[in-house]
């Protein structure tokens, strides 16, 4: 991740500046399970790193975002200062570690209320304490599968539609056995429905059978893509790689 790249460049004496639109660290910081090998939570991990970059005086500009790249020199802008305030960058060199992006489940209704992306709802769980029962989650990555292990264990109930082909159905493997799980997968046709906000969606599965699942929000965790907004301000290249989407290489 970007940290560690800051942290690395920091400790052979190069003056390092992090630029970041919300918060340093991203989603890790507030996924509370341990990565393999690791005895503590990935946040506590990542809010170590955060401390340890600050002792090798890393500046770090948070809601700050890129406005702009030009020949000789980058426009960033912070928006959480009393007054605006603009930042003109001139560096020797540019790691960028912009992360993925969850991308849309593409479905009826699908704008309804309580329509989110697997990071907003950790985020709503793990940091705003924000309190609900049942949750539909649309597909699984190997990061909506780390969200349904944190949560249902807090007495969510999870109901989890996928399609077979996807390639990580395998993970439903790991969650199966979890409580507070149910599995439908084969999934044809997704149809949301409420009215001020989601209620309730109905399922379509290849077989022909209908399920109706009442649920309090509906979270997309099928698809992610690498976020490729500043990577194009700086005019890399941009390839698409099989299974993991369109990448920038130069």
């Amino acid at each position: 991740m970007g940290i560690n790249a800051a942290l690395e460049a920091a400790k052979r004496g190069l003056k390092v500046v992090i630029l970041e639109a919300y918060r340093l660290g991203g989603r890790a910081r507030i996924d509370e399970l341990p990565l393999e090998g690791m005895n503590i939570p990935l946040s506590h991990h990542v809010k170590k790193l955060i401390e340890e970059l600050k002792q090798y005086k890393v500046q770090i500009l948070e809601n700050t975002v890129l406005a702009g790249v030009f020949e000789d020199a980058v426009l960033a802008y912070n928006f959480s200062k009393p007054a605006p305030v603009t930042y003109l960058v001139n560096a020797k060199a540019w790691v960028l570690a912009t992360g993925s992006i969850e991308l849309p489940g593409i479905y009826e209704n699908n704008d309804l209320p309580g329509t989110i992306d697997a990071t907003t709802l950790l985020l709503l769980v793990n940091e705003y304490d924000f309190e609900f029962n049942r949750a539909l989650l649309l597909g699984l990555t190997p990061f909506s599968t780390r969200i349904v292990k944190q949560l249902a264990p807090k007495g969510i109930r999870f109901t989890i539609a996928v399609k077979r082909d996807s390639p990580y159905y395998s993970l439903v493997n790991e969650i199966r056995e979890l409580e507070n799980i149910g599995i439908i997968d084969d999934v044809e046709e997704i149809v949301a429905k409420g009215g001020e906000k989601v209620k309730e969606a109905m399922i379509k599965r290849l077989n022909g059978k209908e399920h109706r699942v009442a649920t309090d929000l509906i979270a997309f965790g099928a698809l992610e893509n690498p976020d490729l907004k500043i990577p194009n301000q700086f005019g890399c290249r941009i390839i698409y790689v099989n299974g993991l989407g369109f990448v920038p290489i130069s």
